[in-house]
């Protein structure tokens, strides 16, 4: 519980680190389509090539590959019904997205750190918590 807290913390404290709020550069719009459509291959596509990944009480850092399969694991057992961006961020060469997914009755909030590397913009950090008051 304390781990989880404080590496929420540590989300958020970076989140603040990259931008308050300013609309510097847009998440793309292939990611968001992503999420919708329960596409891991898509999505993956904006991974870089380590990503840390926080998929409910899974974390670790991840190859591009290794994180496309527990994306499509988790897109498999949580098939999308939804999923809309509520805040964004950031500034040139870092953005930051909270949205909402959900999935049959369920809703997960979703965070993610993206990079600019060599012009494109990757993933860094990902993460998917069961949406407060769920079990």
């Amino acid at each position: 519980m304390f781990r989880r807290a404080a590496t929420s913390f540590l989300f958020f404290f970076m989140i603040l680190a990259y931008g308050s709020g300013q609309d510097a550069g847009a998440i793309p719009a292939n990611v968001i389509s992503a999420f919708r459509n329960g596409d891991a291959k898509a999505l993956s596509e904006f991974f870089n090539t380590k990503i840390e990944l926080v998929i409910l009480d899974r974390e670790n850092v991840y190859s591009k590959t290794q994180a496309e399969l527990i994306m499509k694991s988790f897109f498999e057992k949580n098939k999308p019904s939804g999923f809309r961006v509520i805040h964004k961020g950031g500034r040139s060469d870092a953005q930051y997205a909270i949205g909402l997914y959900s999935s049959s009755g369920k809703m997960f909030r979703v965070y993610m750190l993206i990079k600019t590397v060599d012009k494109t913009p990757r993933i860094h950090q990902l993460r998917i918590e069961k949406e407060n008051g769920q079990s």
